[in-house]
């Protein structure tokens, strides 16, 4: 495990999370003041996601709380948390115990994926 850490020293930037994250590639659409952006889901935990866009690099200037939906499983509020080129992290705005009922959903639908 050492050895991994010093090769890839961005692994030892990584931090307990309080949800398991899992892998994913759903599509979804963020919304922001009426404009959807569509995205890819490339990683989902119970607490938020990880988007890809693909058409725009940077599809916002400020981190904002944005729409976040994913068709056929729902929608919630989003707190934008960082924004990179094509990428962007969003922390749901969701109640514990919708964060509880995620968590058994994406560890039913999600862990033996890989």
């Amino acid at each position: 495990m050492l050895q991994t850490l010093f090769r890839f020293p961005s692994l030892q930037k990584l931090t307990p999370r309080r949800y398991e994250r899992y892998l994913a590639t759903f599509t979804a659409h963020v919304t922001l003041n009426n404009k959807e952006y569509p995205c890819k889901i490339r990683d989902v935990s119970a607490a938020g996601a990880m988007v890809e866009f693909a058409d725009d690099p940077r599809p916002f200037d400020e981190m904002e709380t944005v729409k976040f939906s994913v068709p056929g499983h729902g929608a919630c509020d989003a707190n934008l948390r960082w924004i990179e080129p094509f990428k962007a992290g969003l922390e749901f705005r969701i109640t514990e115990a919708e964060k509880a009922a995620l968590s058994e959903y994406l560890y039913a639908r999600l862990s033996d994926q890989f």
